[in-house]
């Protein structure tokens, strides 16, 4: 049985290009946008758990009885002493806290910051496959806004 034609859509005229690859461009800009913030997030965290493995090794250096700042979180400290260097809380997500020996703590933290590092580095990759996409799509929108303008100006004049 010989294959049937299928009625060819009709062009899309330069203004409804250009709306579509204008709307488009809009996309991939706010998308990029989102994606800058939660690197940035990410980051953060990624660092806060350097700084955090980080105490954790200075604790160790630190005598029994010693007196310390310790958080009770939102930046509000008080005055504690160390009375255990064996034993930390660690949060295991979903608001709940396990008490961990010291090294099994820092290999939690070793685990997170790898974790937030491979996360941070694929958001980067999706970052720059973005900014090129978006670098095709701006010479395509001005040659469609030009196109535009010249019909325009076309059809006003003889119109006029």
């Amino acid at each position: 049985m010989p294959k049937q034609k299928m009625p060819s859509e009709p062009a899309e005229s330069p203004n409804q290009q250009l709306q579509r690859k204008y709307i488009q461009m809009q996309m991939l800009q706010q998308y990029l946008s989102a994606m800058v913030e939660e690197k940035a997030k990410i980051d953060e965290k990624f660092n806060e758990i350097k700084l955090t493995a980080i105490s954790m090794k200075k604790l160790k250096e630190q005598p029994k009885g010693q007196e310390m700042w310790s958080t009770f979180g939102s930046d509000v400290f008080v005055m504690s002493d160390i009375k255990s260097k064996d034993k930390v809380v660690v949060g295991i997500g979903a608001g709940v806290f396990v008490k961990k020996d010291t090294e099994e703590a820092a290999q939690t933290l070793e685990q997170r910051s790898a974790e937030l590092e491979k996360a941070s580095s694929a958001i980067a990759e999706e970052a720059l496959r973005l900014q090129s996409e978006l670098m095709k799509l701006e010479p395509e929108v001005k040659a469609l806004i030009e196109k535009a303008q010249r019909e325009q100006g076309e059809t006003g004049a003889m119109g006029g």
